[in-house]
């Protein structure tokens, strides 16, 4: 598994590119909900972290989790193919969660 200093909160800049990758990995067919804009109202809410893992300049995973008082929800979370298998997503939920504690 990764380790975890490799994962870091997303900035303004990465909203593109997590916004692409939820396109093209999570809403493929569905209707495109989590836009540059949405994803980067998602960055600076004080209620959500926006994680990031990346490789070669540029975003390779992320994963979007909203805080409540008494619970956290993971809202997406994706890899790019050419990257899976290689504990990137559970590395980033396992730093998500420990967030929300």
């Amino acid at each position: 598994m990764l380790s975890e200093t490799a994962i870091i909160l997303a900035a303004a800049r990465d909203a593109p590119i997590i916004a692409a990758m939820s396109r093209e990995y999570i809403e493929q067919g569905l209707g495109w909900r989590w836009t540059t804009q949405r994803v980067l109202a998602a960055i600076r809410d004080p209620e959500r972290n926006v994680a990031v893992i990346r490789g070669g300049g540029t975003v390779i995973a992320f994963g979007i989790m909203s805080y409540a008082e008494d619970y956290a929800h993971l809202e997406l979370l994706a890899v790019l193919p050419t990257k899976r298998r290689q504990g990137l997503a559970s590395a980033i939920v396992v730093w998500l969660e420990r967030a929300a504690r």
